[in-house]
């Protein structure tokens, strides 16, 4: 696991999070909340997963996956995006499917999400979506 919180964890993404990145991108419940207009293909994720292979000084924007660590099923994402190097910072956004919700995971995924922006990219400003 890239960063461990006591409940969940952060993870990169990889290939086998398509079909699940593909239910939640194509969930158009869901767009209002993601600026999403259109509906995601598989080949198109899959470039998003490859691509992602890149750190977020090259993509200005980084998925990760959050995964209950107890179960280690992936139960959302955390999205940093419009990364702002000359004013050190970036945008926040987060995804916990509703089977997971009311449980913290979505508070303890910020924290670590804000604990990952401070101290290891240093920023200075993460914002929320």
């Amino acid at each position: 696991m890239f960063i461990k919180g006591e409940h969940i964890s952060l993870r990169a993404m990889e290939h086998d999070d398509i079909e699940l990145l593909y239910e939640w991108e194509n969930n158009i419940e869901l767009w209002h909340v993601s600026n999403t207009q259109t509906p995601f293909s598989r080949h198109v994720l899959k470039e998003f997963v490859d691509n992602s292979q890149y750190d977020i000084y090259t993509n200005k924007q980084l998925r990760l996956m959050v995964v209950e660590n107890s179960t280690s099923q992936t139960i959302g994402t955390i999205d940093f995006f419009e990364f702002d190097v000359q004013h050190a910072r970036v945008g926040v956004g987060i995804y916990i499917h509703q089977n997971y919700t009311g449980k913290g995971y979505a508070y303890e995924s910020l924290l670590l999400a804000i604990n990952y922006c401070f101290n290891i990219l240093h920023l200075k400003f993460p914002y929320p979506l």
